[in-house]
């Protein structure tokens, strides 16, 4: 089996991970957690990858005012990778959505090993390669789930409303 195909399985597997914003110290398998884990296994691949940082509005996102009612803040970071394909160009995969989700109306990435997948989010701006890495170097983890914990526990108990 060639690399790709084998990268293909992988970002398979990541995707289809139950989303899941860490909270309370349980995996992370939100955008960041998720995009982590792909990067590290398609390294592993010899397939290259990085991960790239976008900004998105929670307001343009299609979330009940189940979660939407909790306080948290509009302007939020979106973890993505970006990989080299077969044919040596960068191009994004997004591993968010895991497949039940769909019934939630989030559109669910499908990678060949060729062509860039569709972004879990839209975002307004993305950051370049050097510039996603400082991004990350400076969250501030305790201080977002102080202000945002109870949203993303909200949209937690929202995504697991679709699991089988």
């Amino acid at each position: 089996m060639n690399r790709y195909k084998e990268a293909i399985i992988e970002f398979e597997k990541v995707r289809d991970l139950p989303f899941h914003i860490s909270i309370n110290g349980e995996p992370d398998l939100c955008c960041e957690g998720k995009s982590k884990m792909l990067v590290e296994r398609l390294n592993d691949l010899n397939v290259f990858a990085r991960l790239r940082i976008g900004f998105l509005k929670w307001g343009m996102v299609n979330l009940p005012k189940s979660v939407t009612d909790f306080s948290h803040d509009e302007r939020c970071s979106h973890f993505f990778v970006e990989v080299k394909n077969s044919d040596n160009e960068w191009i994004f995969i997004d591993p968010t959505w895991n497949e039940g989700l769909k019934k939630a109306g989030f559109e669910i990435a499908k990678w060949d090993g060729v062509n860039s997948t569709c972004l879990a989010f839209e975002c307004e701006d993305i950051l370049s390669p050097e510039e996603s890495i400082e991004y990350i170097k400076k969250i501030d983890y305790e201080t977002d789930l102080l202000k945002n914990g109870k949203f993303y526990e909200a949209l937690n108990q929202y995504c697991d409303s679709f699991l089988n």
